[in-house]
């Protein structure tokens, strides 16, 4: 049995979507890329997850579908669409870049952004830029954040044990501190490139 994850309606006779095994992670690397076009539907697996679903429109003229997966690859059920990895993390070495939460289309151009603050925008030749290298937090997640942890069975055997280790107690605070604090970025949009907002959890707003 398969669930639908998300859907892109292009008009009522058009629709786009994207499926997973109902008992699949959150995160499987598959997607089961669903069409239906005037009363029919078809699909077709791949080997990549989906964040996204866009309806873009093509410098050329027509729309598609593009898909973005949580690595922030792009794909599309069009086989003329020359798709890719947006982004290239070896040109950000010492970050914790989030998985890609949000893509969108404004004007000719498609911008992004993810759960490690990152910013994104595709220049004129195709290639992907940052748009705001201040919202590059290091990627601070649960995990990370609350590894270290003091050994000990009672509660006060963990706080010897973290007297006894001020540095390992100093970093986990560290660590605490800037995950609470991590701009873990939901959705980018606007008028234009020049008038861009991406927004967070709890209602907060960049400009």
């Amino acid at each position: 049995m398969f669930e639908i994850t998300r859907a892109r309606a292009f008009s009522k006779d058009v629709l786009y979507a994207a499926g997973m095994p109902a008992k699949a992670e959150a995160q499987e690397s598959f997607t089961r890329i669903y069409q239906y076009y005037q009363g029919s539907w078809e699909y077709v697996d791949v080997k990549i997850s989906t964040q996204r679903i866009i309806a873009y429109r093509r410098p050329e003229g027509g729309r598609i579908a593009v898909y973005v997966s949580h690595e922030g690859v792009l794909f599309s059920p069009e086989p003329s669409y020359k798709g890719g990895l947006i982004v290239d993390e070896r040109k950000y070495k010492g970050k914790r870049l989030g998985r890609l939460s949000d893509l969108r289309q404004i004007g000719q151009h498609l911008v992004a952004c993810g759960e490690g603050g990152q910013t994104y925008r595709q220049a004129d030749d195709g290639t992907w830029v940052a748009i705001d290298l201040g919202f590059l937090d290091d990627r601070i997640d649960s995990n990370w954040a609350f590894a270290i942890q003091a050994q000990g069975s009672t509660g006060g055997e963990k706080a010897a044990y973290s007297a006894a280790h001020p540095d390992l107690k100093a970093e986990q605070e560290r660590r605490i501190q800037l995950y609470i604090s991590n701009k873990d970025l939901h959705s980018i949009n606007g008028s234009n490139l020049n008038s861009l907002y991406v927004s967070r959890s709890k209602g907060i707003v960049y400009l």
